[in-house]
């Protein structure tokens, strides 16, 4: 089940209940990106199981799993559509748009293309011991284990 293990020592902590955690992570639960939202996270159901418990209690150890779900528009395409408008403004007016306008074009182009893009979702486990006061987390990344 991990791949990678990130280990942290919880030096300061009251474990809650597994109901009143379940009602924390329930306020966070994962939701699909919608058509022009580059990201989104949140807890997902450890087996899999629709509307299932969001965090599972083994031998009085917690299992939870994250998820989340990005759009990436490619730069290169967003490089050349503004390529051929800033063109095509050029052709119209006689020159060329700098600085402010064209970073509006192109953030134009993005909202445009993001409905387009194709979401990559990532899920990561994280193991937590309240007894020992551990928590483990399968990343490979420090930073995508913070997040």
């Amino acid at each position: 089940m991990f791949k990678n293990a990130l280990i942290y020592r919880i030096v300061h902590w009251n474990p809650p209940s597994l109901s009143d955690l379940e009602g924390r992570l329930a306020a966070n639960r994962f939701v699909d990106c919608g058509a022009t939202q580059r990201e989104s996270s949140g807890w997902v159901e450890p087996r899999g199981e629709r509307h299932g418990a969001l965090a599972e209690a083994i031998a009085g150890q917690l299992v939870l799993k994250h998820c989340s779900e990005t759009r990436v528009v490619p730069a290169a395409v967003v490089k050349n559509l503004a390529a051929e408008r800033l063109d095509a403004i050029e052709r119209q007016t006689g020159r060329r748009p700098k600085g402010r306008p064209v970073r509006e074009i192109r953030e134009q182009i993005v909202h445009e293309l993001m409905p387009r893009a194709f979401p990559k979702r990532a899920t990561t486990w994280v193991w937590v011991d309240p007894t020992g006061r551990w928590l483990v987390v399968d990343s490979a990344s420090a930073k995508r284990a913070d997040a």
